[in-house]
């Protein structure tokens, strides 16, 4: 039983192994593991060893930094081969992208952050996934 409530919603979906999930913040630990379990029950929709991230936060995406470090591991154990992060909808961008570079660089994850949706998608399929 978690200590703590829940605090973040999330979304996920997939489409030719591009694994989008919806973030709205502000997210604690407790939702990170909510988020793994998640994870988990789509994991049989993608190639695990062809998969990639579409990550949107929108809104206030103020994330604990020890439990997204936890997450990073999570993906990385998981084999992620990159992550795209579309800013268009995140109202703190410059900090959201800040601390999500420092971790998947520390993570030694691929990564590239986007203005949009469509520009996001074309990367990971054209040089990431099927390039």
């Amino acid at each position: 039983m978690n200590k703590f409530s829940i605090h973040g919603e999330c979304n996920l979906s997939v489409d030719r192994n591009i694994l989008t999930i919806n973030i709205t913040g502000p997210c604690n630990k407790e939702f990170f593991f909510y988020l793994h379990q998640k994870l988990l029950s789509v994991a049989d929709k993608i190639n695990i060893n062809n998969y990639a991230v579409l990550l949107i936060p929108h809104g206030d995406a103020v994330i604990i930094f020890d439990a997204f470090l936890a997450h990073v591991e999570f993906l990385k154990s998981k084999s992620v081969k990159a992550i795209a992060v579309v800013l268009e909808s995140c109202s703190t961008p410059s900090m959201t992208k800040s601390m999500c570079h420092k971790a998947y660089e520390n993570a030694d994850i691929v990564h590239q952050f986007f203005e949009n949706r469509a520009a996001a998608k074309n990367w990971l399929n054209d040089e990431i996934l099927y390039g």
